[in-house]
């Protein structure tokens, strides 16, 4: 009995110790703190939600489903870059997509932001950013 209970109390501290430090080796990236889960709907010109909010350094589990009849992106534009026109739009200011969804499908992908601001939306395919494809993303 009083190995038993050795045995329990040894492994009560070890766990007690295990799960009060919330530190992270210097030479290894902190993981998330939060899981969001974040459904989007993609369709001829808009994006529903056209506002989208989600936590700071959370991971993001992002489902895109297009309800339109023809493909569609979920992109979101680095910090520092603003598109207004489909021509000066740049690979370089992508910092997430989405792309290539197809009609009638669902992607799913995973994303990160840690630093809180305004992001901007956008569906990059030739024509959908000038038709109003463009939502905003906000990171809190």
């Amino acid at each position: 009995m009083r190995r038993c209970m050795a045995v329990a109390v040894g492994l009560s501290l070890f766990l007690a110790s295990a799960c009060a430090g919330n530190s992270t080796p210097k030479d290894e990236p902190a993981m998330p703190t939060a899981v969001t889960e974040l459904s989007v709907d993609v369709q001829e010109f808009h994006f529903s939600p056209a506002l989208v909010v989600v936590p700071a350094g959370a991971l993001v589990n992002v489902t895109v489903g297009n309800k339109g009849t023809i493909a569609h992106e979920w992109v979101i534009i680095a910090p520092g870059h603003e598109v207004d026109d489909e021509h000066r739009f740049s690979e370089s200011a992508v910092l997430f997509e989405v792309d290539d969804i197809e009609q009638g499908t669902r992607s799913m992908s995973k994303f990160t932001i840690a630093q809180p601001g305004r992001y901007q939306l956008i569906c990059a395919i030739e024509g959908h950013l000038a038709a109003g494809m463009e939502a905003t993303l906000m990171v809190v």
